[in-house]
Parts: C-alpha cells; structure tokens; sequence
C-alpha cells in the first residue's frame, strides 16, 4: 500500500502543467495580503502600505515596481482591502487594481481560519516607442497584442494556530496578465 502511494506521488508529478507569471516581492512577510487574500484584515486594526523597488538604475533594460495595499477589518470576522500595482520591465509595462474580502472563522481560541477573495482589472502595455527594431513593418509592432487587459482575482486560505499560518493562494484566477499565449 505504501509502495502504491509513493507510485502515484511520483506519478502525479510527472503530469504536463502550466505555471503562472506572478509578481515576486521580498517584503511579503511584512504584508502577507500582498499574495493572500485571505490575509485580509488578520490584524487588529486598519493597516496601509506601500513599497517599491528599482533594480538596474540607469540601464534600459531596468525594472521598477510600486505596491501599494490598504485593507481594513469590519464586525463579524468579515474585512476588507484593495491592492494596486505597477511594474515596468524594459519595454514591458504592467498595471492591475484588486478589491478583496475576506472572512475570518474562529475555530478556537488559539486558532481561525481565513478565506478571502479579490477582483479586479489588469492591464499589459508594451512601448513600443523606445524599442529598437530592425524590421518596422512586423506587425507584430502595431498589433492589440501590444495592448491587453482584462479580470485578474485571487482566491486564499488560511490557516492561523497561536500565530503559526499555514496558507494557499491561486493568484491570477481569470488567466495571467502576462499570457504571452497565442489563442489562434
């Protein structure tokens, strides 16, 4: 029996999957909310920030990112909050606003958990402008390709004992804003 479960582990493994490109910040111990929505409000009190990062300054291929969350619990174990964030890759410009709730279910008193769930608009642009291109008649150049936007939301779940979390999140639950993909 247990040599049939190591077998279906490995076998699971082993499966074709598809992975999503999500913002990546070093500061998520600070504001967990940033990745979970669950995270909601898990404070006392209302709670804002905002952090930003440049990398390779004064190169053309230089990435900067702003983030910026406000969330606020409400009665009955219910709070909510808002996410917004920029980020620009080289050409690459990435924009997208969430609105979350979350829900926090009292299990005991040393342990609840937490749902949460966010909603908003993406948006994909690439500059076009700065590029250097050697053929200006790809039309891949002026194509709505450059320029696309749609839903984005996450879904958590959290689980808090004496302030150890043990958690999930599905980020980019409407599809990826940077789905490079090409849907023909």
């Amino acid at each position: 029996m247990r040599c049939l479960f190591v077998v279906l582990i490995f076998a699971s493994l082993s499966c074709n999957s598809f992975s999503q490109e999500h913002i990546s910040y070093n500061h998520f111990y600070n504001n967990p909310f940033m990745y979970n929505p669950a995270f909601a409000g898990t404070e006392d009190q209302g709670q804002i920030t905002a952090v930003s990062r440049l990398q390779w300054a004064g190169s053309d291929r230089s990435v900067s990112s702003a983030f910026f969350t406000a969330e606020l619990p409400l009665k009955k174990n219910i709070a909510v909050g808002g996410r917004f964030y920029s980020e620009k890759q080289g050409l690459i410009n990435i924009t997208s606003g969430v609105l979350a709730v979350a829900y926090h279910l009292p299990l005991s008193m040393n342990s609840r958990l937490d749902f949460g769930i966010s909603a908003g608009a993406s948006k994909r642009t690439i500059n076009i402008e700065n590029a250097n291109v050697s053929n200006p008649d790809d039309p891949a150049i002026g194509s709505a390709e450059n320029k696309k936007g749609g839903l984005t939301g996450d879904f958590g779940v959290n689980y808090n004992y004496k302030g150890l979390n043990l958690g999930m999140a599905l980020p980019s639950l409407f599809g990826s804003h940077n789905d490079n993909t090409n849907a023909n």
